[in-house]
């Protein structure tokens, strides 16, 4: 009785119910992904996360901390639950996105065969096995900290504390090869190695360290040590050097009475022939 009820009287209004339902449902999650693209937008995601994925890697895991620190501090707000609640959500939204943008870049680097299925899978079960076992952890230990207001916050800034160290020195590992607007600017502005080849001498500087190293060819003139040692402080001070300034510079010196040749400038005895 009921079957058949339910069949003559309920049928075309459910049917017709569902298809509305539905169509609601897509209008929905339609105008919220419309929404949340813009507080994204507004908050400065989406714009960089492919060419600085370290940086917002670093930053969605700051945000992903500072929501769960909005979590636990929201019972103490009781008066301000509702604005804390919205916030961690907002964070988590942004976490959400940054995350998710910037492993499917480090996941593109690390796929060093064009396999990226094959890397993105692997990390995925990564993933799965260490939440299963953090799911166990915290069945065993919420049990033993529950109501123990000063032991919470002690854990929560510990595991906190690892979880963005464990991240910076994550992102710190990646040797990134493409140039992104950052990295192009270093690679121009400051160069790392300044090499200088000539018929005396070879001279390369490590502008990062101010370490310079200088060898001398087999038979190089008796000035070419001294000139090696002035082009390598010409390179310190970021300035162009010419055979100009330094025979103005040996004329100067000399007229002051100073020896320019000798072998007192640091030197070992090895030296090169070139081929």
């Amino acid at each position: 009785m009921h079957e058949v009820f339910t069949e003559n009287y309920a049928g075309k209004p459910l049917r017709k119910y569902q298809l509305w339902d539905t169509l609601q449902a897509f209008a929905s999650s339609m105008t919220s992904a419309l929404a949340t693209e813009a507080v994204l937008k507004g908050a400065g995601v989406g714009s960089e996360l492919d060419y600085d994925c370290k940086k917002w890697r670093l930053v969605a895991d700051i945000m992903n901390d500072l929501a769960f620190f909005i979590d636990l501090l929201s019972p103490a707000l009781s008066g301000s639950f509702f604005i804390c609640a919205c916030t961690s959500s907002l964070l988590r939204a942004v976490v959400g996105v940054a995350g998710g943008a910037t492993r499917t870049a480090i996941v593109q680097h690390q796929a060093r065969r064009n396999n990226l299925a094959d890397v993105a899978s692997k990390d995925g079960s990564q993933e799965t096995m260490v939440n299963v076992t953090a799911l166990i952890s915290s069945l065993i230990m919420l049990p033993l900290v529950s109501g123990k207001h000063t032991l919470i916050w002690f854990l929560f800034m510990a595991f906190t504390g690892v979880h963005l160290y464990a991240n910076y020195r994550a992102v710190r590992s990646l040797n990134m090869e493409t140039l992104n607007l950052k990295r192009a600017t270093i690679l121009i502005r400051v160069p790392s190695a300044h090499l200088r080849t000539c018929d005396d001498y070879t001279l390369l500087y490590d502008t990062q360290r101010n370490i310079g190293w200088v060898a001398l060819t087999n038979g190089a003139p008796s000035l070419s040590p001294l000139r090696a040692v002035f082009d390598t402080e010409i390179i310190a001070f970021k300035k162009e050097t010419s055979e100009k300034q330094f025979d103005e510079f040996i004329s100067e010196i000399s007229s002051k009475g100073w020896r320019a040749e000798g072998p007192n400038l640091g030197y070992d005895e090895w030296t090169y022939t070139r081929k």
